[in-house]
């Protein structure tokens, strides 16, 4: 019932707010009520499909720095089909550094992270 609850209260939320910003009747039900996007969610093709190029390639060296940035003459749909495959291996277990998939599995957008951690 709870899930519901706030599931009804995003889809009003979605309708009327920015939905690349955060709400905060969004973000206090989220923490008074625990709830883990990611737990239920992974980032797939269509989503991440809306991201622009560069969106997607700062994803990547957000995940794993600088160095693994992709180069800029690679097309957006290589980059989404990248993305797609790393969230989904993640999600998966079929990634052999730990660390890399706590981070991918961990990841939110912007407008889903929660301010303060402190009261999970």
């Amino acid at each position: 019932k709870k899930l519901d609850a706030l599931i009804d209260v995003l889809v009003v939320d979605l309708v009327i707010a920015h939905p690349q910003r955060s709400t905060p009747l969004v973000m206090q039900l989220a923490g008074q009520l625990n709830v883990n996007v990611r737990n239920d969610w992974t980032p797939d093709a269509a989503w991440l499909g809306c991201y622009q190029k560069i969106q997607l390639a700062h994803l990547f060296t957000e995940f794993s720095g600088s160095v693994a940035a992709p180069p800029a003459d690679r097309k957006k749909s290589v980059l989404v089909e990248q993305l797609t495959r790393l969230f989904a291996d993640a999600a998966a277990g079929n990634i052999a550094d730990k660390a890399l998939a706590d981070k991918v599995n961990a990841w939110l957008p912007a407008n889903l992270r929660r301010e303060s951690t402190t009261s999970r």
